[in-house]
């Protein structure tokens, strides 16, 4: 409803109130001329008008159009009424009408305190001129008088001209503008009252103290000033020249992303479709935040893109003496040489005495992508601040040292959100870098290198990067380094938290990393990316980077030696060793022996460099004087107060994760050594106590355990060690009897076998004895295996057919072969092979020229050239060809060897490493 009236205390006033009697329809309008049925010097008594005591008149004396007008006689002061029915509730609704009013003091507004009204306005003199004011309502029968900032001029307190007033009544969102001489002036003032829902009566009151003309009312759905197609209160024509959509209520869109309304920016004359209406370099939304005219340009000083400082070549100590660099309140931010990032210099902010914004002005290119990098010794606050309407990414450090960032996403107006990170400290440097993109308002914000939060939502639109602004409150003070600002990712960022920079994910892709996902590169998505082994030589990807190795080859240095066990044990893995290595037999089982005999190069001395041996001690020999097998042992000799040891370096298979460890000894009652002392530790531990009883160590409880044997050191004993690098655990036999069984590793982070080491501890001249040493992938055949086979393993072999007769392990006897590949169940476990998958290492070589196939054991079911029926043959590189057969690959190499086969079933895909024979695993 609207309701105007005029003449209360010498004061035009114009209302939309409730409805009336002798209503008309919606759209109506009226000339008020005689043609109509209006005569000068009668009142206006045709419907819907009702003059009442109001004393207005049809006159001819003057009129905005045509001929005619309705006259307030001065001392005169009631209401014109006019009631409407019919009207569609909730629609928008204009009205429309010609005015001469008069103008009143501002005291002699009413006080707003009325039902049933939706929109008010009055008219106040003031310097001569007459304003409009129009109620703000609070949709509660109340509200506030405002001021349109429009004047007109006055002739005896009335208006010299003709004014035109519309109203645009939205009863849907219960909100109205109003346009003065078909110029919009005021937008969203709300409702008075929120209980009506659609328009139904008008009231005009006259001055009183002077005379008040009134001319052609128009109401109704369609905007009287100009073609508005979709109503939204803006004109076609100003939409179609913005770039906006006629036919579409855009008006609280933001096309050009300035954070100013495409209805405010009309109300402004400014460009709906140009963030920068004026040309100034500065956008709209910035001007109006901070004080200048969007609509006329100003000169700022603008830094381009990209753009840094680290305040290392300023002339002066003010700020502002280079970089462009302002700012606003408090003292002007100085220099110094007390604290630096980086360089010699930072600025310091201290706002001891008032709140101190230390500002830079930019030109950037619209609809991109800007990152800014700073570092800062944060002032810490205890209240969340406020932020100005052109700020896009705002953040600050609560007094917890928590960074805390508002999401402009958070329904329904933002909101500051905590982020999870370890508390820092005010006196520490911090990195902060920012990710602001214009294209998608969102913003996201690093924490030293680390993405804490992504996707956030810009505090305001804002189209282009335009300032960076810190403040310092009131009490604080903040040191600033190292400022850079452009369109290019900084270096040494990590999306993902894992540690890897995302230059270096990106460059890796090829290998699974993705910067988006920490735990990308394991297939299983378990391990995280730093962590992540990809060549399984022990080191994570992170480790490698650090220690300088190719984190694709387990052997950087190419030496035999995987990079981890290097690292671990102090070894250098970018420096080539000469070591031994571990050498595979036809079966495909790695393995080295050492019986220190003369046959194998051993000579009766001490034993440091034989054979590649290294020993801390010229008392540790090859000796002649006894020996468990042939004529020759190790010797290892203490004096009173001095170990000694000698150890064996190996280069073992990558992806040997069981390796077994054979040897004779005679060992001499010791001590049990504190291990915690030690630089580096192996995987496992064995000695004998003072009593002579066996001990060995447990990694996971760390703690020396008895094994329950006594060793007769006058006596040769057989010890086998089983190392299981997958899952950090080993076992040991003493003569073939299982003395500890599934103990933790003393050192988790060994990923493969690397040495073998024999100490005799410090004891006044004792001697202990080594002999037939042997490391192997595959178990002794001198232990009996099947004892030790554990139960799921036997079930597997349950379980793979359904129908057979083998219903319990009880059943899987090792002597049986289930699969037929030539091979014992005992056999199969012994080599580490499945019983239920024939001829488990290589399948099948077909030759790509002649067809000719030559196969493993005699196993092969489809001999010959492989035909359709076994999938597309393909040659790679002009060394081997291959062929699918559903589960089974069929393989020919030529001149180059490989080792380790790794394939994709499903989508039979083949990759070999060069390095001895074909091997399908």
């Amino acid at each position: 409803m609207f309701r105007v009236s005029a003449a209360v205390f010498g004061l035009s006033l114009a209302l939309f109130t409730g409805p009336l009697s002798g209503q008309v329809s919606l759209p109506y309008e009226t000339d008020f001329e005689s043609a109509a049925g209006y005569v000068p010097g009668n009142p206006p008594g045709l419907a819907p008008w009702s003059a009442g005591g109001s004393g207005a008149v049809v006159t001819a004396v003057d009129s905005a159009s045509a001929a005619q007008s309705i006259l307030f006689p001065d001392g005169v002061s009631g209401f014109l009424r006019g009631s409407f029915g019919g009207a569609q509730p909730g629609a928008v609704t204009f009205v429309d009408f010609y005015l001469k009013p008069m103008a009143g003091s501002q005291e002699s507004l009413p006080q707003v305190s009325s039902t049933e009204t939706s929109a008010m306005t009055g008219v106040v003199e003031s310097a001569g001129a007459g304003w409009l004011y129009a109620v703000h309502g609070d949709g509660q029968g109340g509200g506030e008088w405002q001021l349109v900032p429009r004047s007109f001029a006055l002739n005896d307190g009335v208006s010299t001209n003709w004014i035109r007033l519309t109203y645009r009544l939205n009863y849907a969102t219960k909100t109205w503008d109003l346009y003065l001489d078909e110029d919009l002036v005021a937008t969203d003032l709300g409702f008075i009252d929120d209980v009506l829902e659609s328009f139904s009566s008008f009231r005009l009151k006259g001055g009183g103290l002077a005379p008040v003309y009134f001319d052609f009312f128009y109401a109704g759905y369609d905007n009287p000033i100009f073609l508005d197609s979709d109503g939204d209160g803006m004109s076609d024509a100003y939409e179609i020249a913005s770039g906006l959509n006629p036919n579409m209520d855009d008006r609280y869109g933001d096309l050009d992303f300035d954070g100013i309304a495409n209805i405010h920016e009309f109300l402004y004359d400014l460009a709906a479709g140009n963030p920068d209406s004026d040309g100034d370099g500065v956008h709209d939304g910035w001007e109006f935040a901070f004080g200048g005219d969007p609509a006329a340009a100003d000169n700022y000083t603008l830094a381009a893109l990209p753009y840094t400082d680290s305040f290392e070549n300023h002339p002066t100590a003010n700020v502002t003496s280079a970089g462009g660099w302002a700012y606003q309140g408090g003292n002007e931010p100085q220099l110094s040489s007390a604290e630096a990032a980086a360089g010699s210099y930072s600025v310091f902010v201290n706002a001891s005495t008032s709140s101190t914004a230390l500002y830079n002005l930019f030109t950037a290119v619209p609809d991109t992508v800007v990152w800014v990098d700073f570092a800062l010794k944060p002032g810490m606050l205890a209240e969340e601040p406020a932020l100005s309407a052109a700020t896009s990414a705002g953040f600050y450090f609560n007094d917890e040292g928590l960074l805390r960032a508002f999401d402009g996403a958070v329904l329904p107006m933002g909101g500051w959100q905590t982020l999870a990170h370890e508390h820092v400290q005010s006196d520490q440097w911090q990195r902060l870098t920012v990710q602001l993109n214009y294209t998608t308002q969102r913003w996201a914000v690093y924490l030293n290198g680390v993405r804490l939060a992504n996707g956030l939502g810009f505090a305001n639109a804002v189209p282009f990067f335009q300032s960076f602004r810190m403040t310092e409150s009131e009490g604080g003070e903040t040191y600033l380094d190292a400022v850079q600002v452009g369109y290019t990712e900084p270096a040494d960022l990590d999306n993902d938290g894992d540690g890897l920079s995302n230059a270096w994910e990106i460059a890796a892709a090829a290998h699974g990393y993705d910067p988006e996902n920490a735990y990308s590169a394991d297939p299983t998505g378990m391990v995280r990316d730093d962590y992540y082994d990809l060549d399984r030589d022990g080191l994570g990807t992170l480790a490698e980077l650090a220690a300088g190795t190719d984190f694709t080859n387990p052997d950087t240095d190419g030496d035999g030696l995987l990079d981890g066990a290097e690292s671990t044990l102090g070894e250098d893995p970018l420096v080539a060793g000469s070591f031994n290595a571990l050498s595979a037999d036809s079966n495909g089982i790695y393995s080295w022996q050492a019986g220190f005999e003369p046959a194998e190069g051993y000579s009766v001395a001490a034993l440091s460099g034989q054979n590649r041996w290294r020993t801390d001690s010229a008392l540790v020999t090859v000796s002649a004087a006894q020996a468990q097998a042939g004529t020759q042992s190790v010797t290892l000799e203490t004096a009173a107060s001095e170990a000694v040891s000698a150890e064996q370096w190996l280069a073992s298979p990558v992806g040997a994760s069981v390796v077994w460890v054979s040897f004779y000894a005679k060992l001499t009652p010791g001590g049990l050594p504190d291990l915690s002392q030690r630089e580096t530790l192996g995987a496992a531990y064995f000695t004998t106590d003072e009593a002579g009883t066996l001990h060995v160590y447990d990694g996971g409880s760390s703690q020396w355990l008895d094994a329950g044997l006594a060793v007769n050191a006058a006596n040769w004993m057989r010890f086998d060690v089983r190392l299981d690098y997958a899952a950090k655990t080993w076992s040991l036999w003493a003569d073939a009897t299982e003395v500890a069984l599934d103990v933790g590793f003393a050192n988790t982070a060994i990923a493969g076998f690397t040495r073998v080491r024999f100490e005799q501890l410090s004891q006044s001249e004792s001697q202990g004895f080594i002999d037939s040493l042997r490391v192997s992938t595959a178990m002794p055949a001198e232990l009996s295996p099947w004892g030790m086979v554990p139960e799921d393993w036997k079930q597997a072999l349950v379980d793979a057919d359904d129908s057979d007769a083998i219903t319990s392990t009880a059943q899987v006897l090792p002597g049986d072969d289930y699969d037929g590949d030539g091979l014992s169940n005992e056999e199969e476990f012994r080599q580490g092979k499945s019983p239920t998958v024939a001829d488990a290492d290589v399948l099948y070589y077909v030759s790509a020229d002649t067809g000719n196939d030559v196969y493993y054991n005699g196993l092969s079911l489809y001999p010959g050239q492989p035909s359709s029926l076994h999938g597309p043959k393909a040659t790679l590189s002009g060394v081997f060809a291959a062929a699918a057969d559903e589960s089974r690959i069929l393989v020919q190499a030529s001149s180059i060897a490989y080792d380790e086969t790794t394939l994709n079933l499903n989508g039979k895909n083949l990759t070999l490493r060069p390095n001895g024979d074909v091997t399908l695993r």
